[in-house]
């Protein structure tokens, strides 16, 4: 659809197991069918909640990251779906320094709740693969798509801003 195309950042990859992956500019298009009646949303970033929110669509979400609280109407009783490893209540000084540590090792510094995650049953799984700090890494939430979600077909979505202006 034209719509869409002038979004997408790169063509549909498979994963090898029942699942595609697709990288867009921010702006969110309809998502594609799938071979199932009930498009089932999990948002791995609060500013994609926010998002999908705005379009009407949080009916739709079944997962949340840990860290969503926005809209409260729309996040109340979701499926939180990720974790931290970074202590809410560290000193800003201790959260630089597990950053930094995090970042230098190649470690994640969050993680996706596996039981959670597998059982929201998601169709479509938004998330963002340019930083590491804000969201679980992207070659994690792929691989475990792969393997938590290989009986269902779904859709990985990453969006991936290339301008500032993308960014508004």
């Amino acid at each position: 659809r034209e719509d869409v195309a002038h979004h997408v950042v790169g063509p549909p990859e498979n994963d090898g197991v029942g699942g595609s992956i697709q990288r867009m500019g921010t702006s969110l298009p309809s998502p594609s069918p799938l071979p199932c009646e009930e498009v089932r949303v999990v948002s791995l970033l609060p500013s994609l909640t926010e998002i999908v929110a705005q379009l009407g669509k949080g009916e739709q979400l079944v997962g949340i990251t840990h860290e969503c609280d926005f809209p409260p109407d729309v996040v109340m009783g979701k499926k939180v779906v990720t974790e931290s490893f970074v202590d809410p209540k560290a000193s800003q000084r201790e959260i630089n320094d597990r950053v930094v540590e995090s970042l230098a090792q190649n470690n994640s510094l969050y993680a996706l709740r596996e039981g959670a995650f597998r059982d929201a049953r998601p169709t479509h799984v938004l998330t963002q693969s340019l930083c590491d700090v804000c969201a679980v890494n992207f070659e994690q939430v792929k691989s475990k798509c792969s393997r938590l979600l290989a009986d269902d077909p779904y859709k990985l979505l990453s969006v991936e801003p290339q301008t500032l202006r993308d960014d508004a």
